[in-house]
C-alpha cells in the first residue's frame, strides 16, 4: 500500500494526479445545440421541454443565474466556473442547487401535468 509519508507512495500520488489533470485538459464538450439527436417520436416533446426551459432561463433567472445554468450545460465544472468566477467551488455547488430548483419551479407551474 502506498502511504503519502514516503517517497515512493509521494511519487504515485503525483503521477495519479497528473494524468488525472491531464484527462480532465483534454476533454472536448459540445454545446447542447449541436448534438445530433435523431428523430424519434419524442423529438417533438423534448424540443418542447427545451424550448420551455429556455424560456424559463430568459423569463425567471437573472444574467448571473443563467450564465452559471450555461456554463454548467457547456459541462464545466463547479471548480472551473468557481475559478472563474472568483468565488469558492461550494458557492457555486449551492447557487446551482438553488437555480435548479428555482427551474424546477417554473417549469412544473407551466407544464403541471
Amino acid at each position: 500500500m502506498f502511504s503519502r509519508e514516503t517517497n515512493e507512495g509521494l511519487d504515485f500520488f503525483r503521477a495519479v494526479d497528473m494524468i488525472k489533470k491531464r484527462a480532465l485538459r483534454e476533454r472536448v464538450y459540445h454545446s447542447l445545440d449541436a448534438v445530433d439527436v435523431p428523430a424519434s417520436s419524442g423529438n417533438a416533446e423534448t424540443k418542447a421541454w427545451s424550448d420551455a426551459l429556455r424560456e424559463a432561463m430568459d423569463h425567471s433567472l437573472s444574467p448571473r443565474e443563467a450564465s452559471l445554468i450555461n456554463e454548467t450545460l457547456m459541462g464545466k465544472t463547479p471548480a472551473e466556473i468557481a475559478h472563474h468566477w472568483g468565488v469558492a467551488p461550494k458557492t457555486v455547488s449551492n447557487e446551482k442547487a438553488r437555480v435548479l430548483q428555482k427551474l424546477r419551479e417554473v417549469l412544473l407551474a407551466q407544464n403541471p401535468n
